[in-house]
Parts: C-alpha cells; sequence; structure tokens
C-alpha cells in the first residue's frame, strides 16, 4: 500500500515537473502575452536598446509589430509594420527559419565609431546560430550613411541565409527611382575588413529616355573592391573599377570601352557615329575627373580629346571645367556649369568659349573662328545663344544667333551677322540627317557685292524665303527672292524671283 502511494506521488511529481515546462514553453511560443513578456525582457538588454510598439500574434508566427526600433552603438534601424511567420520547430537546430519577413518601411541610420575597434574579425550571429529568411520583402528602405548621404529603395525582396560568418542572399531585387538591380546571388563575409561578392543585373529607364541595362560583377572587401561588367543598352560598352577605402576617405577609379556609339536611339534620324571610344575616370566623394578620347566617324572631327573637372551631387554635375581638344585642327573648346539628371533629358546651365575652330574639321578649311562664346540652357529642346568671330573666302564677319537645340534640329530665331559693310537677319532651322528638312528667312541689307567681285560694285538688299530637305544633287528645293533693292554698277537693282 505503501509503495503504491509513492508510486503515485512520484508520478504526480513527474507529470508536474514536465506539465509545469511544457505549459511554459506553449505560453511563451504560442500565445500573445507569451511574446510580449519575451519582448519584455529582450528590450532590457544593456548594449543593444530594443522598442516593440504594437505586438501581437505569437512568437510561433505569425506575429506583428506595429514598429520596432533597435539602438545600438553602430547603427539605429526603425522598422514599421512588421510581419513575420517563425518555424519554432527548427530552433532545436540552432536555426531560426522564417516563411516571410514583411515591412513596410525600414530605416537604418549607420553611426561613426566612438570606442575603440575590438580586435579579430566580425560576426553577424553567435557561432552556434543560423537564420533563414525564405522570403524577406520591404515596401520602402532608406540607408544613411555615417557621412549623412541617404540612399533610398523601393520594393526591396530576397532570400536570406545568416551564419556567424556569412551573408547570403538569393533572388535579391531592390527599386531606387528610375534604377532595377537584381542579384542571382551576392554575398558579405565577416573577414576584417569585410568581404563582398555579387552578380547583379541592372536597368535603368528613365522617363522620356531610351532603356538602359547591364550587367556588373563585384568582388573585393572593403579596402578594394573590384568591379566589372557590360552595357548592353542603347550602347554597347565594357568598364572595370574599383572601389576603395570604403570606410575611411572613399574614391574610386574606372575605365570604360565604347563600341559603335551612335545617337540613334535619342535622335532617330541623327547620322552621329563613334566606332570607339575610352574613357578614365576618377573620384572621392563628391569630387571627380573624367577623361577620355574618341574619333567620330560622321561628324569626321578627327582625334578629340575630352576631360571634366568637378563635383557631382544630387542628381547634378557640377563642372567647373569642360575641355574638348580637337586634335586635327588645334580647336579648342572650354566650357562650365551644371548637368542635371533629374528624368527625361539632362538639364543643361552651360556657359563657354571655343578658340581655332575650323570647318571642315579635317583637310583645308573654308570657315575659320578665332574665337566664340556659347550658353546652353534647360532642358530640350535647349535655349542657346552664341557670338563669334568668323572668317572664310577671304572674308570676315561678326555674327551673333540665339534659338533652340531639339532632338532632331537646331533653330535660330533671331541670327545677326555683321559681314561686307553690310547687314544680315534671318530666322530658320536645320535638321539632323542626310534628308532632315531645312528653311530659312533671311533679310539682307546694303551688302557690299564689290568686295566680293571688284567687277559688280554697288550695293544690295533683299529678302529671301528657302526651304528643302537635304543638300544632294536630288534633294527637293524652293526659293523666293522679294524686294530686291539698292544699285550695282551704278543701276538700281529690283524684282522678285521663284525657284523649285
Amino acid at each position: 500500500m505503501i509503495r503504491r502511494r509513492t508510486l503515485i506521488i512520484i508520478a504526480i511529481a513527474l507529470l508536474v515537473c514536465l506539465s509545469v515546462p511544457a505549459g511554459l514553453l506553449y505560453w511563451l511560443c504560442y500565445t500573445q502575452t507569451g511574446l510580449q513578456w519575451i519582448a519584455a525582457r529582450v528590450s532590457g538588454m544593456q548594449k543593444v536598446h530594443l522598442e516593440f510598439h504594437g505586438l501581437t500574434g505569437a512568437l510561433r508566427g505569425p506575429l506583428h509589430i506595429d514598429r520596432f526600433e533597435l539602438d545600438q552603438e553602430r547603427v539605429h534601424i526603425v522598422a514599421t509594420d512588421v510581419r513575420a511567420d517563425v518555424r519554432l520547430r527548427r530552433i532545436l537546430l540552432q536555426t531560426i527559419e522564417a516563411d516571410y519577413l514583411e515591412a513596410a518601411s525600414v530605416e537604418v541610420t549607420l553611426k561613426p565609431r566612438v570606442s575603440p575597434e575590438t580586435p579579430g574579425p566580425p560576426h553577424f550571429l553567435p557561432r552556434w546560430l543560423r537564420v533563414n529568411a525564405h522570403r524577406l520583402e520591404v515596401g520602402e528602405a532608406k540607408l544613411v550613411l555615417v557621412s549623412g548621404r541617404a540612399l533610398e529603395a523601393t520594393k526591396v525582396r530576397a532570400a536570406a541565409v545568416l551564419t556567424s560568418d556569412r551573408m547570403r542572399l538569393h533572388d535579391a531585387a531592390l527599386t531606387m527611382d528610375d534604377l532595377s538591380l537584381v542579384a542571382s546571388d551576392a554575398s558579405m563575409h565577416a573577414t576584417q575588413p569585410l568581404q563582398l561578392r555579387g552578380n547583379v543585373a541592372w536597368t535603368y529607364a528613365p522617363a522620356d529616355q531610351p532603356r538602359w541595362a547591364g550587367q556588373l560583377q563585384a568582388d573585393g572587401d572593403l579596402d578594394r573592391l573590384a568591379a566589372k561588367g557590360l552595357v548592353s543598352e542603347p550602347m554597347n560598352a565594357t568598364f572595370e573599377g574599383s572601389l576603395l577605402e570604403l570606410t575611411r576617405s572613399w574614391h574610386w577609379e574606372a575605365n570604360v570601352n565604347v563600341r559603335d556609339f551612335t545617337l540613334k536611339p535619342w535622335s532617330p534620324g541623327s547620322t552621329v557615329s563613334v566606332p570607339a571610344a575610352q574613357l578614365t575616370g576618377r573620384g572621392a566623394g563628391e569630387e571627380l575627373h573624367l577623361s577620355g578620347s574618341l574619333q567620330p566617324k560622321f561628324p569626321e572631327t578627327g582625334p578629340l580629346d575630352i576631360t571634366v573637372d568637378g563635383s557631382f551631387s544630387e542628381r547634378t554635375l557640377h563642372a567647373s571645367a569642360l575641355e574638348v581638344l580637337l586634335k586635327a585642327s588645334h580647336g579648342e573648346l572650354q566650357a562650365a556649369g551644371d548637368i542635371g539628371f533629374h528624368g527625361g533629358w539632362p538639364d543643361l546651365h552651360l556657359a563657354g568659349k571655343w578658340s581655332s575652330l575650323a570647318y571642315p574639321f579635317v583637310g583645308k578649311p573654308l570657315v575659320q573662328s578665332k574665337r566664340g562664346e556659347f550658353t546652353l540652357e534647360g532642358k530640350v529642346p535647349y535655349q542657346y545663344t552664341t557670338s563669334a568671330e568668323v572668317a572664310g573666302w577671304g572674308r570676315t564677319a561678326t555674327l551673333t544667333s540665339r534659338g533652340l537645340f531639339e532632338r532632331d534640329a537646331i533653330t535660330w530665331d533671331d541670327l545677326r551677322a555683321q559681314v561686307l559693310d553690310g547687314a544680315i537677319q534671318a530666322q530658320g532651322s536645320l535638321g539632323f540627317g542626310g534628308n532632315a528638312p531645312w528653311r530659312i528667312n533671311a533679310n539682307v541689307d546694303k551688302i557690299d557685292v564689290g568686295q566680293f567681285d571688284a567687277r559688280f560694285p554697288g550695293r544690295v538688299g533683299l529678302k529671301l524665303d528657302a526651304s528643302g530637305r537635304g543638300f544632294d544633287r536630288k534633294a527637293a528645293l524652293e526659293l523666293r527672292m522679294n524686294d530686291l533693292r539698292g544699285r550695282l554698277r551704278n543701276q538700281a537693282l529690283g524684282g522678285r524671283s521663284h525657284l523649285r
């Protein structure tokens, strides 16, 4: 009888001993109060401050957090509308596995180091722990660097595996305004400095512009991250470069080779053709220096050397010095100003000058300009002004003009020239391309024809209206000459004509 009672007591004790932990485990993992109790205990850590607002659900999932905040010495993280579903049975295998982890927004702010750096390599997690996230999605993400610069992205998604020494991403994607990135495989290794590897496909689709696309491969660490890749649309180009000293005074260097470049993706009627171009660049922070060499097939300019010094910030290139050297004719063009990339065609605010320009650019020149000045303003159509001294066929002229540079044509609203002791005022346009349309309306006043041919002394004026398409022998042409006036060889002039 005593033995039976003893066995019953032992059984009851064992049942209590087993049921209490089981009940506690069930309470912690399967109830909302258990989840909130765990969050309260975790929030009390000293080195890492955690806050959970609007925490509902259960640890086994699904769970929801209205607002989550983590504040640590090197990073501050705020996430809103967080949803997750965790597989608790994998915890016994030292693995936290989530079917999904979603957040409406995540903001990560990096902080400067205030304590001495610890020796040895860093660790993402304790050595015994592994985290698998089968689906990670963030609606809006923001990363604020130590410098204060902010990087923003939307539609962030990935599948991630995190261990103590490595983070690996599969099928990752994000969008930054008009730029989209897709990484089939990328990884970060917890070494000193951190190592990064990845293959990325990218597209850039700004409004009112051709689509850009290419591939990028990165491999290196935060001291030297090497990158190489290609551009497949709207041109063919390969590039390679490096990001250097990313944790200190970061800077970069790059080389680009372009093949068979044309302007047809931007202007279908354009005949501009560049068989090959080589570009190099370097920079630090916002500062940059670019240089390149090319030899266009059309227009036939001969070899060109281009250099740009300035800075890039808020999607704007601030060019303190932009120079183009025409090596065949020793001509030079210099400019300064801003080029903004805010969607669509670039926004230009440039002013410059040139010296020793000649046309044709190669061979014996027909027209030369020792000096001139110009401005370019706005978006397409660009507003331009120019003034120049021009010489050709043994004569000189002073010219001023203002008008518009469009995608497929140049228009001059007011062109004025002082030539042969007379004046010309004109309006017109000229399309780009071999069979492009053109037109000109001009008022010629008091031109001294005798300076051009001594056999015909006198001064002549007239109004000219001309239009056509192309300039070859088969080109369509219509010319109207009205209000012919003046005196030629001491004879009064008058009349009109119409030619097709």
